[in-house]
Formats: structure tokens, sequence, C-alpha cells
């Protein structure tokens, strides 16, 4: 998905890491970018809601297009559920993604969904 103006692109993940979700995304530039901000989180599909002790914030720049760096975080769940990881950026720094009082109706990148806690 290409944000801040086109200038990034990002690829969310997540996966079961033993006890915990990894939360990943891969964010290329496709510009120059002087600076960025990056956010990844958990949102839940059973109830529609997000994860907010889960985002993580990342500060990025990108001296060419073609570069790629990654944010990540890992969290563990305390509800069962289905899970996925959402991600989204602005250029410059803030403290939180574009839409974000705007939930449920925010945008951003989302990952498949992966069930909590993983079937033993």
């Amino acid at each position: 998905m290409k944000v801040a103006d086109d200038k990034i692109g990002l690829m969310p993940c997540l996966e079961v890491k033993g006890d915990y979700l990894r939360m990943t995304v891969r964010v290329t530039s496709y510009a120059p970018v002087e600076a960025v901000t990056v956010w990844v989180w958990l949102s839940a599909d059973r109830d529609g809601f997000r994860v907010d002790e889960s985002m993580k914030r990342c500060f990025m720049t990108f001296a060419k297009a073609g570069e790629t760096q990654v944010c990540e975080n890992a969290f563990t769940p305390i509800r069962p559920g289905k899970y996925d990881t959402t991600t989204n950026a602005r250029l410059g720094q803030a403290d939180f993604p574009p839409g974000w009082d705007n939930f449920p109706e925010s945008n951003g990148a989302q990952s498949g969904f992966l069930q909590w806690p993983p079937a033993r």
C-alpha cells in the first residue's frame, strides 16, 4: 500500500512466535524522504477492536528510492480471537496515525488474520 503522498509503501505481516504475536511492517521508499512516522498495531476481527497498547511508532528517513526498513513489535493478546496487524504512516513526526480518532473507520494496510492463541 502506498502512503505518505505515495513516497513510501507498507507491507504488514503478522506471525506467531512462541507466546506472542510478532507484528512487522516492511517500509520501502519510492523517493527520498526526510522524515516519516510509521505505526504498527494489532486489531481484532471478532469485536472490531484495536489493541491500543500494542501500538509501536517508528521514525525513519530514506536517502533515496528503493530503500527498505522495518518497524516491528511483539505483543501477547490477553483475549482469544482473530488478530491482524494494521499499519499506517505520515510524513514528518506525529504522535498518532491518520484516522486514529475515527476508529473503526480508520484506514491503513492490514495483514491477514491469525488465531490467538494458536491451536496446539
